[in-house]
Formats: C-alpha cells, sequence, structure tokens
C-alpha cells in the first residue's frame, strides 16, 4: 500500500497519460512525454510503474468506462446466466472493436495477465470517485480483473441455473477466452484483422456455435434467438 503522497505522484503520471492517449493517441505515449506534463523526470515514472506498458495499461482503465455501464445496464434485468452470458460478448466486443487497443491492454496484454498485477484495483485504489456505481449480479464480475476469471464467474450461474454443463464450464471458457484473445491480438498485434461489423458478427456466431451442443434443449432459445440476431446482421456496433 502506497502512502497517499506516494498515491498522489502516482496519480500525475496516469492523469498525463490519459490526457495524451485521449488527445494524440496510443502511440503518442511515451516517457519523456508523460514526465514533461507531469513535471518530473523520465526516470521517476519507474519508482511507480515498472515498465511504461504498465503505466499505459493501468492508464487504459480510463477508457473502459462507457462499456461498464453499457454492460450494467443491458444485463440489469436479465435473469438467466446464459443470457448474460452471451450478451456480455456482444458488448465486449463490441466496445473492443471500436477501442482496439485499449481492451488489448486492460485485458488481453501480458501484464493484464499475469498473477503480479491487478489493473481495475490499481487504477480505483488512486481514483476512487471513479469506481462504476452500480449493483447487480454483473457488479461481482467487474471486481475480477482477470479475464480468464470472469468468463467463468458468468458461466457458474449458468451451471447453477443448468443451462450449461458443469464439466464442460472450463472447455467453453478457454475456448471464448482463447479466441477473442486471438482476434484483437491479431488485430493489434499482427494487423491480420480490421475491426469491422462484419467480423463483429462472424465472432459472436463462433461463440455461439461453439456452446450450443453443450446447452439443454430448453436452453436453445436464447442462442438460437441471438444467432437469428447476427445473421441478420441486427446488431448495430455503431451505437
Amino acid at each position: 500500500m502506497l502512502s497517499s503522497k506516494k498515491l498522489k505522484r502516482k496519480s500525475y503520471f496516469i492523469i498525463e497519460a490519459i490526457n495524451i492517449m485521449d488527445k494524440f493517441g496510443i502511440g503518442f505515449l511515451t516517457s519523456r512525454a508523460v514526465a514533461d506534463a507531469a513535471g518530473f523526470t523520465p526516470s521517476s515514472i519507474y519508482n511507480y510503474f515498472d515498465s511504461l506498458d504498465h503505466l499505459e495499461n493501468v492508464a487504459s482503465i480510463h477508457f473502459t468506462e462507457k462499456y461498464s455501464y453499457e454492460l450494467a445496464s443491458a444485463t440489469n434485468e436479465m435473469e438467466l446466466g446464459l443470457e448474460i452470458y452471451i450478451v456480455m460478448w456482444e458488448i465486449f466486443m463490441k466496445h473492443a472493436f471500436k477501442n482496439v487497443n485499449i481492451f488489448y491492454n486492460v485485458f488481453y496484454s501480458s501484464i493484464a495477465q499475469s498473477e503480479g498485477y491487478n489493473l481495475f484495483n490499481e487504477y480505483y485504489e488512486i481514483f476512487p470517485e471513479q469506481y462504476p456505481k452500480f449493483g447487480g449480479f454483473i457488479l461481482g464480475m467487474m471486481n475480477i480483473d482477470k479475464t480468464q476469471n470472469r468468463g467463468k464467474f458468468v458461466l457458474e450461474k449458468c451451471v447453477s441455473e443448468g443451462s450449461i454443463q458443469s464439466d464442460m464450464l472450463e472447455y467453453i471458457n478457454n475456448i471464448h477466452i482463447g479466441y477473442t484473445k486471438f482476434i484483437i491480438t491479431d488485430i493489434v498485434k499482427n494487423k491480420l484483422y480490421t475491426p469491422s461489423t462484419e467480423l463483429f458478427h462472424q465472432c459472436i456466431l463462433y461463440i455461439i456455435y461453439s456452446m450450443i451442443a453443450y446447452v439443454p434443449e430448453k436452453y436453445k432459445y436464447i442462442l438460437e434467438k441471438r444467432i437469428k440476431i447476427h445473421k441478420n446482421n441486427e446488431y448495430s456496433i455503431s451505437k
């Protein structure tokens, strides 16, 4: 736990990193630019962050607010975990395609996946007033930092209601986390894909089709409804 003085100084670097990312883009984020804006030397950044990537990843949390609130709003009155799970991926991929570098930083970067870091806790320790103010089931998921465990949290609700077989939970979670990581990483790092409405629908349909065999008949109507939406391009990612 950092002292209040150190937390305050750490906040200067995060605020200036956010300003640079927002105004110019992630590609313009350098230790020199952040330090100059904050009024410190570049080397002083590393008293608070392990690397520039670490600072960038923490600052990226700021740009996930719209995603968090849309997810909470969209699922607030949903009771079935299976429906929440599909909608969760729809909203996640929608926002990821709008801000792909941010979502890579927060959910799929090596730092985000490391047990040595908790980006959300680190950010909200410094900016507690920005902590999402919503309740319900989805808040439990938002309190989980690692992407791998977020998916499991919702799938466990599916298991408890009987819409997913318990022995398939890990399999489904690993398939979906691995697939979405592959897509986002190939967009950001390898430039093999470009975010588009067509690719968005393909991604969601893959997620649904990969789990449909493990969903009991009485719950398949939920998946069939979402399949129809995505096959008919009825879901807009521009809003």
